[in-house]
């Protein structure tokens, strides 16, 4: 793909996802009580909490990882029939999931008795439980949904540390 045409795709996705931020912020947002920013998830960019139908909250943001670095998700799974996390290419596409883990549900997520868990992001195996691929790409978005959750869902603590930190 062009340069030109990627710039471009990266602006639409941004200016998609500002879209919903600025729908949830105004509309969604006070009639769930959450109150949306950045310290929903992420580290850099764009970030957000999200409901789309009455029944499903989603959540999503961008990162920027080095090689060296990672990106943990910390939080608590609310009970409810699915849960998963995935990441998005910088076009809004799943990443190569048929190649690669680049996404996890509640089933797969290895949790806690309290279920709490810990997602790594990171660009090579870090040999720790939950780690997403980014299949080599720099920037990305991560994006959950959790379907008819029994709470809100909690707002994952998110940390950037070096890869080989990970495992400590």
């Amino acid at each position: 793909m062009s340069e030109l045409r990627e710039s471009e795709a990266r602006r639409a996705w941004r200016d998609l996802l500002g879209a919903l931020a600025e729908i949830d912020a105004d509309w969604i947002g006070p009639q769930r009580g959450l109150a949306p920013g950045r310290e929903h998830l992420g580290i850099r960019g764009l970030d957000m909490a999200l409901w789309g139908a009455v029944d499903i909250a989603y959540s999503a943001g961008e990162y920027e990882l080095a090689p060296d670095e990672a990106l943990v998700m910390e939080g608590r799974l609310p009970k409810g029939l699915f849960a998963n996390v995935v990441i998005w290419n910088g076009l809004g596409q799943t990443a190569d999931y048929l190649e690669r883990t680049v996404s996890s549900n509640d089933t797969q997520m290895a949790v806690d008795e309290s279920r709490r868990y810990r997602v790594v992001i990171v660009h090579r195996d870090p040999g720790v439980p939950n780690w997403l691929d980014t299949c080599g790409e720099p920037r990305a978005a991560v994006f959950w949904r959790f379907m008819l959750p029994s709470e809100p869902p909690e707002a994952p603590v998110c940390t950037m540390m070096p890869v080989d930190r990970v495992a400590d």
